[in-house]
């Protein structure tokens, strides 16, 4: 099996995961009128990790009597109990993100009702108690601890308005050096404790490096905005049917990585807003729920 060389896959856990959550909690963590903003959010969140989590578990299902498919379910009743609970064999595991989403955009901002700004102080010694301790991924308990800081520090990105935005731009320069020194330095050690301070880094250099842009941010982060929900989303189901294919038709996969990899990477990122322009546009609840 051709996976990702594993400094790419650090690169694009780090910067990606750690940023989506950072991004969220910007807008979610200190949110208004709950009970219509809840009620937004489950239909946002849950009703695509349901359903995508159910057709992912009856494809990979029905498709591994006629390809190799990673971690393929048991029974289709087994895999869509595997959605909830976690197991070290979760057939979908891709769409976690989702629900650990719902969970911070529904508790965040009752907890903020509570204790207010104080609130928001919680994340660096939630960053920190991530780095070090271990919890159970069942249920996603570990990625919830895990991406927890990050998301309250995005809430508090919102709170101190434009005092984080003139400091993050002025820290910038800093903050990318330190985040590619980061990289270089800590490959050794242990996995909780790269994840905390590489993501932290990742998230105040990237957010800083978009406000040294002179020209043209909007409209990426607006291109961001309308498809990075539909590429996590979807991609794991394109480059799956990819390799599937490409196994399919004993392509000398190990002769080439380097193409291969290519390959998936533009599967994961095109195809999935291919399948949203030319399947899912006709039918728009579909739509809509996939933008």
């Amino acid at each position: 099996m051709v996976e990702l060389p594993t400094p790419l896959k650090w690169l694009l856990r780090i910067i990606a995961v750690g940023y989506v959550f950072f991004l969220v909690g910007y807008q979610d963590a200190v949110r208004k009128g709950y009970a219509k903003f809840a009620s937004k959010r489950v239909y946002r969140l849950f009703t695509p990790f349901l359903l995508f989590g159910v057709l992912t578990v009856i494809g990979k299902f029905l498709a591994a009597a006629f390809v190799h498919v990673d971690k393929p379910p048991d029974s289709i009743l087994t895999g869509i109990l595997a959605i909830f609970t976690n197991p070290p064999d979760n057939p979908v595991l891709s769409i976690w993100f989702l629900w650990v989403l719902l969970v911070f955009s529904l508790l965040t901002p009752l907890l903020w009702r509570l204790m207010g700004p104080w609130l928001l102080a919680l994340a660096p010694p939630l960053i920190v108690l991530a780095a070090l301790f271990v919890v159970t991924d069942a249920f996603y308990l570990e990625r919830i601890v895990r991406n927890a800081g990050f998301f309250l520090l995005g809430g508090a990105g919102f709170w101190l308005g434009d005092r984080w935005l003139t400091w993050l731009k002025r820290l910038a320069p800093l903050t990318v050096l330190l985040f590619a020194a980061s990289l270089w330095i800590m490959p050794e050690y242990q996995q909780r404790f790269r994840l905390a301070v590489c993501g932290t880094l990742a998230i105040l250099s990237l957010h800083g490096l978009f406000l040294w842009i002179p020209w043209g941010k909007e409209k990426l982060l607006v291109w961001l905005g309308e498809n990075l929900f539909t590429i996590y989303l979807l991609n794991t189901i394109c480059i799956g049917i990819v390799k599937a294919a490409f196994y399919k038709l004993h392509f000398p996969v190990m002769h080439f990585q380097l193409p291969f990899l290519a390959i998936l990477l533009a599967a994961g990122m095109i195809g999935p807003i291919l399948i949203r322009e030319i399947l899912f546009r006709p039918i728009k609840p579909l739509y809509d729920l996939t933008k």
